[in-house]
């Protein structure tokens, strides 16, 4: 260390009866304009309060056996500390009244500063049990000069600033002591790389309790008003093994603006950049943050990191399928780097979703990715979604060939189960759309049942749709969407108009040899029961079931010297049998009734055994 300065005046006032005795006892020294330099040293060892504590617990000892009951007045002094070359602390028009033990140190000390508008100390240190209590006031104080000053190699982010603060506190022996603080602060600038941020607030209150084995700093209230966020919040440290725990909580907090500056800030810690990448804006009327660890790098560290809170009017962004969720509204939770949402209400692009579960990892492309969620969807939008999502290719190509899609649907949305590869479930109970599919050549038109899909499979449940001209009701059936590709139908009741349905199934290469004879097809069949299963794509290996009524049925054929007409109400058909009864048919002039079967295979008919009963017409 090293002092230096001068004093204008000092004036020293002894104590009468001493000298009678002729001895010197002084009672009061007077200090005029003193002016003081005091050179720190750098020192590596970190001095913790029972130290400092300690050390002037030494000091008053020395002054009690020395100057026992010594007053030492200050007028107009002026100190200045120096650390290093850089930083240094001036204290000016310092006044101070110093009551020095045999029992108290009291002090009311008073100064200005070019680091602070008025600072104001007083208070009163028993000098045998170290007890005592006091008070500090700053005035406009420039908090970063201090803290540079303190930690020059810790702090470095505060580059300019303006707080008041008012302090009480109390010891109660040595290494203990609590206190309480509240303040402003006008204003704080914080730099972190490129980015600088200004702070605003207009009140904090916070307290402090110390003893030997821990360290507690509890912040009552911290309310910001730029950004506009009110903090609470628990410091505690074990000072035995330096264990930190703390937790924080916060209301009213708007993403939009605390995301960036939480960036500019933070932007180095995982978790800060993390949540900022996918959590995009919205408000939180109440968030709660925890974290713990044996290091101040420990804090910062995601396992070791939980947040909790109720978004509103969110947005969240999902890598990789680009998904924007917008006006999220629901719980969140964050633990070891994944959130967690539950209760969901969303928007993804118009599609309302609600009663959602979310799970999304923080971090890599192989993260941990799940949704869960009622979903109210309009299928025209909701198709570019699904295409860039299926990652199933022969799936993603019969999406490609869907095109007009109108209409809406209810059901149950799935999605996971890791960022890079999301697969897709969905589970629809209320549907009414319309579209076009290229395998079909007319539109298809649903106007009742469900849905649902499963990466390996697709279902649907008493379905009533049109196909063109022909009809379906409380249609089921399952399309594996795997080797061997299997489609199974079961249809309650149909009307097929074989004016549209002939051309379209003749036109597979299967079944052209089979119907080559047959020019053209009418009339109605109507199908009350209904059975197929086989192959999707190889017509000619399926198996079926077919049962109902011919309505108008009208053949063109070379092998038939005219058109045949033909009606029958009940009929069967299967792979190898075609089965008719009283059926009505008439060709040119004659009028047949028809009972019976045909056996018969892919390639045609084999074999038949009939009953004829009518009439035919002379020439």
């Amino acid at each position: 260390e090293k002092i230096e300065g001068n004093i204008k005046s000092l004036k020293i006032y002894p104590e009468i009866l001493p000298l009678l005795a002729g001895e010197i006892h002084i009672s009061k020294i007077l200090a005029e304009s003193p002016d003081f330099s005091i050179w720190i040293p750098e020192s590596k060892e970190k001095l913790s309060l029972i130290d400092i504590e300690n050390k002037l617990s030494t000091l008053l000892h020395i002054l009690k056996v020395n100057t026992p009951g010594l007053d030492v007045a200050i007028e107009k002094g002026s100190l200045n500390l120096y650390k290093n070359q850089l930083a240094k602390l001036l204290f000016q028009d310092i006044n101070a009244q110093i009551g020095f033990p045999p029992r108290e140190l009291k002090y009311t000390i008073n100064a200005h500063s070019g680091n602070s508008e008025s600072i104001a100390l007083s208070g009163r240190l028993d000098s045998e049990n170290f007890k005592g209590k006091g008070s500090i006031y700053v005035k406009n104080l420039k908090l970063h000069t201090f803290l540079n000053f303190l930690f020059p190699d810790n702090i470095k982010h505060v580059i300019d600033s303006i707080v008041n603060i008012r302090l009480t506190f109390q010891t109660d022996g040595i290494g203990v002591l609590q206190s309480e603080a509240e303040g402003s602060i006008p204003y704080l600038f914080l730099q972190n790389r490129n980015q600088r941020i200004i702070i605003k607030g207009r009140g904090i209150k916070a307290a402090f309790d110390i003893n030997k084995e821990r360290t507690k700093v509890a912040i009552n209230k911290l309310e910001l008003d730029d950004p506009q966020i009110t903090l609470s919040g628990l410091l505690q440290i074990n000072n035995i093994s330096h264990y930190i725990d703390l937790s924080l909580e916060g209301k009213e907090i708007n993403v939009d603006e605390f995301r960036d500056d939480a960036l500019d800030l933070a932007g180095n810690i995982p978790i800060v950049r993390d949540i900022s990448f996918y959590v995009k804006g919205g408000k939180v009327p109440f968030i709660t943050f925890h974290t713990k660890g044996s290091s101040l790098d420990d804090l910062g560290k995601t396992e070791n990191i939980v947040v909790k809170g109720h978004m509103l009017d969110g947005k969240i962004f999902i890598p990789g399928p680009d998904l924007s969720f917008k006006t999220v509204k629901g719980d969140c939770v964050i633990s070891k780097g994944i959130l967690e949402g539950s209760q969901i209400q969303a928007r993804l692009e118009n599609n309302e979703l609600s009663e959602g579960k979310l799970r999304v990892g923080l971090k890599g492309k192989d993260a941990p990715f799940h949704l869960d969620t009622l979903a109210k969807v309009n299928l025209a939008e909701l198709m570019p979604i699904l295409k860039r999502i299926v990652k199933n290719e022969p799936l993603l190509k019969e999406f490609n060939l869907i095109t007009e899609v109108r209409g809406n649907a209810q059901g149950r949305l799935v999605l996971g189960e890791t960022i890079d590869s999301i697969q897709v479930g969905f589970d629809v109970s209320n549907t009414k759309f319309s579209a076009r599919y290229k395998r079909i050549p007319y539109p298809v038109e649903v106007n009742e049942g469900s849905l649902s899909y499963d990466s390996v499979k697709i279902i649907v449940k008493n379905v009533n749709c049109t196909l063109g001209k022909s009809s379906f009701s409380k249609l089921n059936g399952t399309l594996q969407l795997e080797q061997p590709r299997n489609l199974e139908i079961v249809s309650g009741k149909s009307s097929l108009v074989l004016e549209e349905i002939y051309p379209w199934i003749s036109s597979y290469e299967q079944l052209k040899s089979s119907l080559k004879n047959i020019t053209s097809l009418q009339g109605t069949v109507f199908v009350t029961s209904m059975n197929v299963k086989g192959p999707t794509l190889n017509p000619g290996k399926w198996g079926f079931y077919m049962a109902g009524s011919l309505q108008n049925l009208k053949i063109n054929s070379p092998l038939f010297p005219g058109p045949l007409s033909l009606t029958s109400k009940n009929f069967e058909v299967t792979p190898q049998r075609i089965s008719l009864s009283k059926a009505l048919t008439n060709m040119l002039d004659a009028s047949v009734t028809l009972s019976g079967f045909f056996k018969t295979n892919i390639k045609g008919i084999q074999n038949a055994e009939v009953t004829l009963n009518g009439t035919a017409g002379s020439s």
